[in-house]
């Protein structure tokens, strides 16, 4: 009976309602479509939120693992530039002690040059002073030995004008033996006269004069005497 009466009241009103003019009707079917659309945009809506939530949490996560690879890195990066440093700190201690050792052997050794420098200096000095002294002492000796070649000439005229001489006064004795022949006791002691002014090396000489040359009849007397 009521839905008769609606009905009919609403086909009154369909009636009643001007051409062009949307009926409550109409109005009530857009706004279910609107209802409709809503869900579908809130359904749409909710799946959007839901799909960025996930990528949100997927974003998150991949953060937090950012942020933890990163940290591992920074803990890396600290632990490697330590070991480094530690690297660099012992390479470092190593040259200053290879550089203050070959800065130590290098003075020694310009000390050791230096030391054998002035030991060279002084060898070639001494060797100077040695030669200059050798040159002197062979100076000295070679005017020793011209002066004892001087002497040696000098004594060597010597001689010989003493044995001119002793020949000439052998040559007048001969000559007075000669004329005292017969006088034996004269003979003799003019011989032993005639022996004084004859050095004994030339008498010694005289001697083996004598005894090798041949016979001879002219110095009996002195033949006699040897």
């Amino acid at each position: 009976m009521s839905s008769k009466a609606s009905s009919g009241k609403g086909n009154a009103k369909n009636k009643n309602a001007k051409a062009g003019e949307k009926t409550e009707a109409d109005i009530i079917q857009e706004q279910k479509e609107e209802i409709k659309k809503l869900k579908l945009r809130i359904e749409t809506l909710e799946r959007y939120m839901v799909l960025r939530s996930e990528q949100t949490q997927k974003a998150r996560a991949s953060e937090m693992e950012m942020k933890s690879k990163l940290s591992q890195l920074d803990e890396d990066f600290e632990k490697e530039k330590m070991e480094r440093f530690h690297i660099a700190s012992d390479m470092i201690r190593q040259y200053k002690a290879l550089q203050k050792t070959l800065i130590e052997k290098l003075n020694a050794s310009e000390q050791k040059n230096t030391s054998l420098a002035d030991q060279l200096h002084l060898a070639k000095v001494a060797l100077h002073e040695v030669k200059k002294e050798k040159d002197q002492i062979i100076e000295m000796k070679q005017r020793e030995i011209e002066e004892q070649r001087q002497k040696m000439q000098s004594m060597v005229v010597e001689f010989s004008n003493m044995l001119k001489e002793t020949l000439a006064k052998m040559g007048n004795t001969i000559q007075q033996e000669k004329e005292f022949q017969d006088d034996s006791t004269y003979n003799l002691v003019n011989n032993s006269r005639l022996l004084d002014f004859i050095p004994p090396e030339m008498i010694q000489n005289l001697k083996m004069t004598a005894n090798n040359a041949p016979p001879s009849t002219s110095h009996p007397n002195i033949t006699n005497s040897k």
